[in-house]
């Protein structure tokens, strides 16, 4: 299945496009290659093999993402043309070409939209039990940020590339975090629960405290004062964490709380060597 198999059904997600006149290609004709490329890139990253049992927002977040992806890709060759004596731009007296410029704004715009319902899509694939199953499902859950629209909290621009960039970046630090602080076991789990929408209240300020710690320790200033005030804060959340023992056993259950509940000494009188 094709999420997009049709003029009208493109037109809908491209608007302001001229009507295509009799005997010309129509623009869907002129895009499926990208349209192809496009969803194949969604199945790929995003939804993996369940994207045929889409449905309502989830299928419109798609269709979305799709369309403004292959259009993005499409923009910059849909005038140029090849002719037996090679490639041409297609003229037409009517219509002033636009600049070098609006063209890249406008092929940005389709990227950042696009980026946009992939970040909304995500969140709408939490309902899909088999989507659980799959492989890009695992992969956004190696990390604590699970979207694209994560971007904006390191003040970088929305894009996959990006995307991608800051979860290599913070892998580390997440790493480090799960291993002194929060525990692996933990950490696995809030990243799951956080992509399926499942997190209790007191789950999601912990995870909201989890991921703000990670954002100041990319933006932070390598510094001595920086680096005591981001251990500050991660004893902080490492107290939440005791203090709630019910909330989060397996927390009290792993090597990391050890480190934060170590064996006492207890000098016994008959030992060598007791002191009062």
């Amino acid at each position: 299945m094709y999420l997009i198999n049709d003029d009208n059904t493109l037109r809908a997600f491209a608007p302001n496009v001229l009507a295509t006149v009799q005997g010309e290609p129509t623009l869907f004709e002129k895009v499926e290659p990208f349209l192809q490329q496009a969803e194949q890139w969604l199945i790929d990253n995003v939804t993996g093999d369940i994207l045929d049992d889409l449905e309502s927002l989830a299928l419109r977040w798609a269709k979305t993402a799709t369309a403004h992806c292959a259009m993005a890709d499409a923009l910059p060759a849909l005038d140029v043309v090849l002719t037996p004596n090679g490639f041409g731009v297609v003229n037409n007296n009517n219509v002033a070409p636009a600049s070098k410029e609006r063209t890249q704004a406008l092929v940005a715009s389709y990227r950042l939209s696009a980026m946009v319902a992939v970040s909304k899509l995500i969140r709408a694939l939490a309902s899909y039990s088999s989507w659980i199953d799959s492989e890009p499902y695992n992969w956004l859950t190696e990390s604590v940020f699970q979207a694209p629209n994560d971007c904006v909290l390191f003040s970088m621009d929305i894009s996959w590339e990006n995307f991608t960039m800051l979860r290599n970046k913070v892998a580390p630090v997440e790493y480090e975090m799960a291993a002194s602080h929060i525990s692996h076991e933990l950490m696995k789990r809030l990243r799951q629960e956080q992509a399926q929408h499942k997190l209790s209240q007191p789950d999601r300020y912990l995870m909201m405290l989890i991921r703000a710690n990670v954002v100041r320790n990319q933006n932070a200033r390598r510094s001595e004062h920086g680096t005591r005030l981001l251990l500050q804060q991660m004893d902080d959340i490492t107290d939440y964490i005791r203090n709630n023992a019910e909330l989060y056993p397996e927390w009290h259950e792993s090597p990391v709380a050890t480190l934060f509940d170590p064996p006492v000494f207890k000098n016994e009188q008959s030992d060598g060597g007791y002191f009062f």
